[in-house]
């Protein structure tokens, strides 16, 4: 039951990503490879990541690091990071 639980989890974790990163690019980014697509391929700018990373702020209830934002090439590292910090220690 917890690997079923998991990819719940983790399915609705990826949904969120998705509209977040719909909603910072202004339009539907499409599911085609999203995950691995980089920002500048989504239309996202170096100002959109600071909104992008407010809205996974308020995901996650806490403060991200700046330097954590800046390694986010690409919305699976958004998805990886917030998994880590939704996970329990």
């Amino acid at each position: 039951m917890p690997a079923r639980r998991s990819a719940v989890m983790s399915s609705a974790l990826e949904s969120r990503v998705r509209r977040i990163v719909d909603t910072v690019a202004g339009h539907t980014a499409g599911d085609h490879g999203l995950l691995d697509r980089s920002w500048a391929d989504i239309g996202i700018d170096s100002l959109d990541m600071l909104e992008l990373a407010l809205r996974c702020e308020d995901e996650v209830g806490h403060a991200i690091p700046d330097a954590e934002v800046a390694r986010w090439s690409s919305p699976r590292h958004v998805l990886l990071y917030l998994g880590r910090a939704a996970s329990p220690a």
